[in-house]
């Protein structure tokens, strides 16, 4: 712990965190944090908004305020307009505690920390405090972003940084997050077709993030403590982690878990909605092995919001899903062209009943899920067990009823992502149904998944490559581009024959090799270019090696280590997973640093360019494979209802 006089601020230093804190007025402009206490550079990059800053006497003009320091705290004496008292900041190497004594009762606390998201965008987790579910979605187009309120204790996550734990040993205080655009950052040139969350996106990474604090009732003291906290990740295998070449693994898993600011819902990035959202299967399979925050409070909980109110307010009568707007005064219902959102909600369901064994919360979702997986049944127009999407495949079209993860390419008609997706997601709730008496209903998704399993191969296999293709369209063509993950899946899924999974693996892995991959940033989608015919002319995020056409991304690569681990590969598997372990170790993997179009870090070229425009906390998803595939940990099996609930349940 250091201490230093620099110009106008006290400096305090740990390995965990530095601060600067203001010598004539109650303002700290500095502010970073690290939890694993060994990258020196992280302590070097402000993590608050510059000029913004933390206020501890917010909304007051400072009248008078003197400051000292003494014997590990800063103590400011403060007469103004709306706050007159003494603030004290006791720090030690993990924690500084704030008191607060104002002269006359206060419901707002007066600190309030402003946070730069280009810096890293802060995510929000706790207990949400007297959140009315919302059926609409009510992301602006302009302005601010309205939140839910979480109480004390919280935990604000600083992706790759670490994570701050907020409390108070007063009990009834709690904390909201607001988002602010930067206008003159408004805009993102994606071209003609994306004019809605994406062009906006841009200005709120690079405006800033206001946490306030409030009190139900009036109090003339407060105190809060903002303590660092270990790195969060499965203790499952914390004795296997203690070597250096783990420290990625620990640095970044609690990365994938950012609830939108907003609704306290998971999607892409805490500002994108994420209610029905298909990066449910990524984050929900890592919530499984995911410990709590504190008792009750845990990364599942945030997918329980998703969850139920996906099937509360989102469902067709048709089991479609379907996204609710609210466009001009009118309520906008539209079905979700995301084919891979219907299985990826089920995977979820699935996932948290074997997590939590909450069969009390399943019970009223049982029928929702019920009727979702109907839908998925009856998309097999052929009865050969493979469903097929709404749009033809044949070539790209501007115009395209069903698309997925994948929506750089004409994936369509017999579209073996979704496929597969929908495979696992319908057997996972087969055993859901059985295990609560719905035999009749578990008896049909046998009956299609018998099928599927007799009938991928003879679809999806092309003997001229030796890997299964990305989709058979409408005219009866296979698109073949050699996609990693198709053929990954398929092996993890056991739908393949087992001696055609290792030698597909194989050779997609000595394409890769060929090609100069050398794993630092995951592995690409597709090994060989996607044809002009099957992919958006836009340039240069179309252009080979970029983005989704052979860029690299840990969302694809869980699936390829995964495979390589189960089907005995283990050299290689090693090889690509400790070479991103390191990557996202010593660089920055959030692309709050530097969001906009093509500079987002979630997307890479082999060469280690930025080559994205989003912000996707997927890319974190790879980390999984250090459980169930390097230490060959399975998914635990969701286990049998309590007897008093089976009858409830038919």
């Amino acid at each position: 712990m250091k201490k230093q006089h620099q110009n106008n601020f006290f400096l305090i230093s740990s390995r965990y965190y530095s601060a600067a804190f203001h010598k004539r007025k109650p303002f700290i402009g500095f502010l970073s944090v690290e939890s694993g206490g060994r990258k020196r550079s992280h302590l070097d990059h402000n993590l608050l908004k510059p000029g913004y800053g933390i206020s501890l006497c917010s909304g007051s003009i400072i009248r008078r305020c003197t400051a000292a320091i003494k014997n590990k705290q800063i103590t400011y004496n403060i007469k103004s307009a709306g706050f007159s008292g003494k603030i004290t900041v006791k720090f030690t190497d993990k924690n500084l505690n704030f008191k607060f004594i104002a002269s006359t009762p206060l419901k707002k606390i007066p600190l309030l920390p402003a946070f730069s998201p280009k810096a890293a965008p802060p995510a929000l987790l706790g207990r949400l405090y007297n959140y009315r579910d919302q059926d609409i979605d009510p992301f602006p187009v302009h302005g601010r972003l309205m939140p839910a309120g979480i109480c004390l204790p919280g935990w604000i996550l600083f992706p790759d940084y670490g994570m701050v734990k907020l409390q108070s040993p007063q009990p009834g205080i709690f904390i909201r997050q607001q988002a602010f655009q930067d206008k003159g950052e408004r805009g993102l040139n994606l071209g003609l077709t994306n004019q809605h969350y994406h062009t906006t996106l841009k200005a709120f990474h690079h405006g800033y993030l206001r946490f306030h604090f409030f009190s139900p009732r009036p109090r003339q003291h407060f105190e809060l403590n903002l303590g660092i906290v270990p790195e969060h990740y499965p203790s499952i295998i914390k004795k296997q982690t203690k070597a250096a070449r783990w420290n990625g693994f620990k640095r970044t898993w609690m990365n994938a878990f950012q609830p939108n600011c907003q609704n306290h819902e998971i999607g892409d990035n805490i500002y994108m909605p994420g209610r029905t959202h298909l990066a449910m299967v990524f984050k929900s399979d890592m919530a499984v092995f995911t410990p709590d925050l504190a008792p009750g409070i845990s990364v599942r909980n945030v997918i329980r919001n998703n969850i139920t109110r996906c099937y509360s307010y989102n469902l067709g009568r048709d089991g479609k899903l379907f996204s609710l707007r609210r466009q001009n005064g009118k309520i906008i219902r539209k079905y979700i062209n995301y084919n891979d959102c219907d299985p990826a909600m089920l995977i979820a369901f699935s996932n948290h009943l074997r997590a939590t064994n909450d069969w009390g919360w399943a019970l009223p979702l049982l029928k929702q899920t019920a009727r979702a997986c109907r839908y998925l049944l009856s998309q097999d127009k052929d009865n050969d067990g493979i469903l097929e999407s709404a749009f033809h495949g044949n070539h790209m079209d501007d115009q395209r009823p069903s698309i997925n993860w994948w929506d750089d390419f004409a994936f369509g008609h017999k579209d073996a992502y979704y496929n597969l997706l929908a495979y696992r997601a319908l057997k996972e709730m087969m055993s859901v149904y059985n295990l609560c008496g719905r035999q009749q209903l578990a008896a049909e998704i046998k009956k299609i998944l018998a099928e599927f399993k007799k009938n991928f191969s003879r679809i999806f296999y092309n003997p001229a490559s030796g890997v299964y293709c990305g989709w058979v369209s409408r005219d009866g063509r296979q698109h073949d581009y050699m996609f990693s993950f198709i053929t990954a899946m398929a092996a993890i899924q056991e739908v393949i024959p087992r001696r055609t999974a290792r030698r597909a693996l194989n050779i997609l892995y000595q394409k890769m090799r060929k090609q100069g991959y050398d794993f630092k940033y995951g592995v690409p989608g597709p090994c060989i270019p996607v044809d002009k015919q099957d992919t958006w002319v836009w340039e240069p995020m179309s252009a080979w090696g970029r983005y989704e056409n052979g860029g690299l991304c840990g969302h694809t690569a869980y699936y390829f280590i995964q495979a390589l681990y189960q089907y005995g590969m283990r050299q290689k598997a090693d090889r690509i997973l400790f070479a991103m372990l390191e990557t996202f170790e010593k660089e920055p993997t959030h692309s709050g640093v530097h969001p906009g179009y093509t500079k987002s870090c979630d997307w890479r070229t082999k060469e280690g360019q930025s080559c994205g425009y989003n912000y996707l906390a997927d890319n974190y998803y790879f980390l999984l494979a250090v459980i169930t595939g390097y230490c060959g940990i399975k998914m635990p099996p969701v286990k049998a209802p309590p007897a008093h609930l089976v009858e409830k349940m038919k």
